[in-house]
């Protein structure tokens, strides 16, 4: 099983973290695939903040074109 681990907003440290967390609670079967994207806030603190997430969130999901 493949899982992909999207953290929305642009800090790699995060993103990294939230990868070993999963890693920690997958099967040794579970590829986990851990990104972010690079052009988002480096937090996400009320609702502009999500509105800047989703452009960036939605090309990391939808993968290369």
């Amino acid at each position: 099983m493949k899982i992909l681990l999207v953290n929305p907003n642009s800090t790699q440290a995060m993103t990294d973290q939230m990868s070993r967390a999963a890693r920690h609670v997958a099967r040794l079967d579970t590829e986990i695939i851990a990104s972010n994207p690079t052009n988002t806030p480096a937090s996400i603190q009320g609702y502009l903040d999500i509105a800047n997430c989703l452009p960036g969130y939605c090309q990391v999901v939808a993968g290369p074109l």
